[in-house]
C-alpha cells in the first residue's frame, strides 16, 4: 500500500533591516506613481539556467537516476563540481551522450527576505471559487483551498505575503502578475497552480517546497518564463509532477520517479531518480523576467556555450552531400570546425551560417560539428549519416518493445530490394556472435539473445554486387524484479494449512536475488534463465492473515507484494429445510434438517429434540441415530396449536442441551397454524 504524506517544515525567519525597510516603502511609493517597469533578462542572468541544469555550491553535485535525463541542453557539460550516472541506464544523460561537469558552479544569487506581521485568514471551502487580495488587502496570515475549490489572486502594486499557505485535493490557485512570499507552503495530490492574466509572477517560499503527486505548476500556458521560483529550503517534486517554470533552491533539488521540470532549475545539489526529466527552454530564458534573480553586484561570466543547429541533408544516396547549419554566440565564435575520421576542415560562417560539402560512403559516416567561442566554451554536435547503397535497399523492422525483462528478443521484418538485385548474404552482428539472418519471401524473423542493460544489434546484408545495407536496432533488457502468478492454495475454508507459490522473474541470477517471506529467507529455485519459483507452506491460527513476500535485486530495486488468507474453524451447525416463517392449516409440521459436526465432536450429540413455545417442558425427540459421519439427517411431526409456534431444534448430550462452544447446535423455525 503507498502512503503519501505531506510534512510542513517551519524555519524562522530574521527580521527585516530598517534599512531595507525603508527602501521597501519607497519602491511601494514609486510603483503607485510611476508606470509600471519592464523587466528583461540581461546578459548575464542568462547563465542561472544555462543548459537546463547547474548547481550554485562548492560540494554540490548533478545527481542522474536510472534513465534520468537533461534534454535540449546547449551541451554536455554542466557547471557543476560533479556529476554521476546511474550505471545501469540505458538512455543517454544529455542526448546522444551522457553529461559532464566543468567542475565549476555558479554563483548562488542570494536574495534577502522578505518579513511581514500578518493577521488575516483566508479559508475557500470545497468546490468553491473565491478572490482573494487587493491592493489594500496583501499580508495573510493564513490561506486554505478544501478540496476541488479554486483561489485567484487580484493583481496588486505591491507583493503579496502569505505565512501559511495550503493547498487541498484537486484544488487550483491563480497566480496574478507579481511577488508573492510564502512562509509555509503545504499541497496535497493533483492540486496545481495556474498562471493568468500578461506579466511574470516570482514565488518565494522560504521553507522547504515539497510538491505531492501529480501536482501541476503552470501547465495551463506551458510557458517557463512566466513563473520564476526562489526556494530558501530544498525543494522536490513527487511523482508524476509537472512544472513549468525556472526554479532556483537554496540547498538540494530532488526530482522523483518520472517528475518533470519544463525551463531549468539551480540548486546547491540536484537529484534526478528513475526516468525524471528536466526539458531545458532556451527561448524561455531569453523572454524571462528573472526579477530578484539577478542584482548587478553579479559579475557576468561567459559559461553560455555556443549553440549549434545542424539542417539533415535532403539527400544522402550519392558520394558526397552538402551539410548546412547555424552557430551562434553572443559573445562571438573564436572556432568552428567539422571533424570526420582523421579530417579537420574549418567552417566559413556568414551571419552564422555554414555550408560545406562533405564526402559520403556507403553505410554510416560519423562527423561532429565543434565550435569555440571567445570565452572558451566548447560545443559539439554529432552528425550521422547513413548512405544507402541503392535506393530501396533496407531493412524494415516490425514494431517490437525494445526494454523488456526477458532473455531474448524477438524480431521481425522485411529486407526490401529493387529490382534487378538479389541478396547475397544477410547477419546480425551481436556482442556474442555473429548470427546468420534466414530469408523466405524477403522476410526474416529472429530470436536475438538479450541481457542485461544496453544491447546493440547490427543488421547487414549484401546484394549481389556486394552493395550493402546496414541497419542497427537498440534494446534493453530491465534490471529490476517482479513478482508474478502468487497463488495461495486453498484462499480460503475450513483447512488451516496453506500452501502459497508464486514465480519471480528477473534477469539477474536467482542465486543474486534476496526474498524473505514475513522477513524469513525464501528459497527461490531457478526453472529458466529469467523465471525461478518458490513455494512455502504454512499453518493459520487467525481467521484472517496477510502475508508479505519481497524480492530484492543487486541494484537494489525491490518488488512488494501483500497477500490475504481466510480461515474458518469448522463448527457444529443444525441446519432446518423448512422455511423459517411459516404458515399452515395442519395441525402439525414435519420438520426435517441435517446435524453438521466437526470430526472432532462425532459421537458427543446423543439426541436431538424439539419444544414448543405452546408446550413449556415438553421436549419431543427426533427421530436422529448418531453416527460416525460429519453430516447427518433427522426427521420429526410436531403438532401445532391455533396461532403463533415458536419450535426450537436443539442438539443434546445426555439430559444437557449440546454446548460446542463453537458453532450453533439448535435451530428456530415460526409456524402460524390458521383455523
Amino acid at each position: 500500500m503507498n502512503k503519501f504524506n505531506t510534512e510542513s517544515h517551519i524555519r524562522t525567519i530574521k527580521l527585516i533591516s530598517q534599512r531595507y525597510r525603508l527602501q521597501f516603502i519607497l519602491s511601494i511609493l514609486i510603483s503607485l506613481f510611476v508606470a509600471p517597469m519592464s523587466f528583461s533578462a540581461t546578459p548575464y542572468c542568462s547563465s542561472i539556467f544555462q543548459n537546463g541544469l547547474q548547481t550554485h555550491g562548492t560540494n554540490g553535485s548533478i545527481n542522474f537516476g536510472k534513465n534520468s535525463r537533461l534534454i535540449d541542453s546547449y551541451n554536455a557539460r554542466l557547471n557543476t563540481p560533479v556529476v554521476t550516472i546511474d550505471s545501469t541506464s540505458v538512455l543517454k544523460t544529455c542526448g546522444k551522450q551522457d553529461c559532464t561537469a566543468t567542475g565549476i558552479p555558479i554563483d548562488g544569487l542570494p536574495v534577502d527576505k522578505k518579513e511581514s506581521w500578518p493577521w488575516e485568514n483566508v479559508y475557500v471551502y470545497d468546490n468553491q471559487t473565491a478572490s482573494i487580495g487587493s491592493p489594500e488587502a496583501t499580508n495573510f496570515r493564513n490561506i486554505e483551498l478544501g478540496t476541488n475549490a479554486t483561489a485567484v489572486f487580484v493583481q496588486s502594486p505591491t507583493y503579496y505575503y502569505i505565512d501559511k499557505l495550503t493547498l487541498g485535493y484537486k484544488s487550483i490557485l491563480r497566480l496574478s502578475a507579481g511577488d508573492y512570499w510564502i512562509n509555509n507552503f503545504t499541497a496535497l495530490a493533483n492540486a496545481r497552480i495556474e498562471i493568468v492574466g500578461e506579466g511574470p509572477v516570482t514565488f518565494f517560499v522560504k521553507g522547504n517546497f515539497s510538491l505531492p503527486l501529480n501536482f501541476k505548476i503552470n501547465e495551463n500556458t506551458k510557458d517557463p518564463s512566466r513563473i520564476s521560483i526562489y526556494t530558501y529550503g530544498y525543494s522536490d517534486y513527487a511523482a508524476g509532477s509537472r512544472i513549468w517554470a525556472f526554479i532556483r533552491s537554496q540547498t538540494s533539488a530532488t526530482l522523483k520517479h518520472k517528475a518533470q521540470i519544463y525551463g531549468g532549475l539551480l540548486a546547491n545539489s540536484i537529484s534526478l531518480e528513475g526516468s525524471s526529466i528536466v526539458d531545458f527552454d532556451a527561448k524561455a530564458v531569453d523572454k524571462m523576467s528573472f526579477n530578484y534573480f539577478c542584482s548587478g553586484y553579479v559579475p557576468y561570466i561567459d559559461v553560455t556555450p555556443p549553440q549549434i543547429d545542424i539542417v539533415h541533408p535532403a539527400d544522402i544516396s550519392g558520394p558526397e552531400t552538402t551539410l548546412t547549419g547555424t552557430i551562434r554566440d553572443p559573445g562571438g565564435i573564436k572556432r568552428a570546425i567539422l571533424r570526420y575520421g582523421n579530417t579537420e576542415l574549418p567552417l566559413a560562417l556568414v551571419n552564422d551560417q555554414f555550408s560545406i560539402k562533405l564526402p559520403l560512403e556507403v553505410g554510416e559516416n560519423i562527423f561532429s560539428v565543434e565550435a569555440v567561442d571567445d570565452a572558451g566554451n566548447l560545443t559539439t554536435r554529432g552528425v550521422f549519416l547513413t548512405r544507402e547503397p541503392i535506393p530501396g535497399f533496407k531493412f524494415l523492422f516490425d514494431n517490437y518493445e525494445p526494454f523488456q525483462m526477458a532473455d531474448h528478443l524477438d524480431i521481425s521484418g522485411t529486407l526490401s530490394i529493387p529490382d534487378g538485385h538479389t541478396i547475397k548474404s544477410a547477419v546480425v552482428q551481436t556482442a556474442s556472435g555473429e548470427l546468420s539472418l534466414p530469408l523466405v519471401d524477403n522476410k526474416f524473423s529472429i530470436t536475438l539473445p538479450l541481457v542485461m542493460g544496453y544491447n546493440e544489434y547490427k543488421f547487414v546484408a549484401f546484394d549481389q554486387y556486394d552493395n550493402k545495407t546496414i541497419e542497427v536496432l537498440q534494446a534493453g533488457g530491465l534490471e529490476g524484479v517482479e513478482l508474478v502468478d502468487v497463488q495461495i492454495n486453498p484462499d480460503f475454508g475450513t483447512n488451516p494449512v496453506r500452501e502459497i507459490t508464486g514465480e519471480v522473474h528477473s534477469l539477474w541470477p536467482a542465486e543474486s536475488l534476496v526474498a524473505t517471506f514475513e522477513d524469513e529467507p525464501l528459497e527461490l529455485i531457478p526453472v529458466t534463465n529469467i523465471i525461478s519459483r518458490f513455494k512455502r507452506t504454512i499453518v493459520m491460527t487467525d481467521y484472517r492473515e496477510r502475508f508479505d513476500i519481497r524480492v530484492e535485486a543487486p541494484n537494489g530495486e525491490t518488488t512488494y507484494g501483500e497477500f490475504d488468507s481466510w480461515y474458518e474453524q469448522d463448527r457444529t451447525v443444525v441446519y432446518l429445510d423448512n422455511e423459517y416463517f411459516t404458515t399452515t392449516e395442519n395441525a402439525t409440521i414435519f420438520i426435517t434438517g441435517t446435524l453438521h459436526l466437526p470430526v472432532e465432536l462425532i459421537g458427543a450429540v446423543t439426541g436431538i429434540v424439539v419444544t414448543s413455545d405452546q408446550m413449556p417442558g415438553i421436549e419431543i425427540p427426533v427421530d436422529w441415530t448418531a453416527g460416525a459421519e460429519q453430516n447427518s439427517t433427522f426427521s420429526v411431526e410436531v403438532p401445532l396449536a391455533v396461532g403463533d409456534n415458536k419450535l426450537v431444534v436443539k442438539a443434546k448430550k445426555g439430559n444437557e442441551d449440546f454446548n460446542p462452544g463453537l458453532g450453533w447446535s439448535q435451530a428456530e423455525l415460526f409456524v402460524t397454524r390458521y383455523e
